[in-house]
C-alpha cells in the first residue's frame, strides 16, 4: 500500500480524515474506505488500495477513449483499474468498476512498467 495524496486530518481523537481527491470530499474514520472504496483510513493516514494495481489492459484506438482528433488512428496502452467515485447506472465496466478492492483479482503494473509496456507497443499515450 502507498500513502494517498491529498488529505487532510479533520479530527486526531475521532479519526476522521478527509478525502481531496475529487469532489465528493469524503469523510472516512478510521478503519473505513470512502466513495470509490480506493482508499482506506488506517490509523490516521489515507492509503491507495489501488496504487500499481490494475485490473485489465490492452492497446485500442484512441477514438475509443474518446478523444476526437488527437492523434487520430493512433493505437495507445489502456489501463483499467477498480473502483470509482461515480456509481452510473449504464457502466459498462461496473463489474470492475463498483467491486471491492479484495474481491477482484488485480495485476501489480508499476508506474516505470507500465511506460516501459507503451514504448514497447509503440504507444505515444497511456490511457486510464
Amino acid at each position: 500500500m502507498k500513502e494517498a495524496m491529498f488529505y487532510e486530518l479533520i479530527d486526531r481523537d475521532k479519526g476522521i480524515i478527509k478525502c481531496l481527491l475529487c469532489p465528493k470530499e469524503c469523510l472516512i474514520k478510521k478503519g473505513q474506505v470512502g466513495f470509490c472504496r480506493a482508499r482506506e483510513n488506517i490509523d490516521n493516514q489515507l492509503y491507495s488500495l489501488i496504487y500499481s494495481k490494475i485490473s485489465s489492459y490492452g492497446m485500442d484506438p484512441i477514438e475509443k477513449k474518446p478523444l476526437y482528433h488527437f492523434y487520430p488512428g493512433t493505437m495507445v496502452l489502456s489501463l483499467g483499474t477498480i473502483d470509482c467515485n461515480f456509481a452510473c447506472v449504464f457502466c459498462q465496466n461496473w463489474t470492475i468498476s463498483q467491486a471491492n478492492v479484495k474481491d477482484v483479482q488485480v495485476e501489480e503494473l508499476s508506474p516505470e512498467k507500465a511506460i516501459q509496456l507503451a514504448l514497447q507497443n509503440n504507444s505515444p499515450a497511456i490511457c486510464y
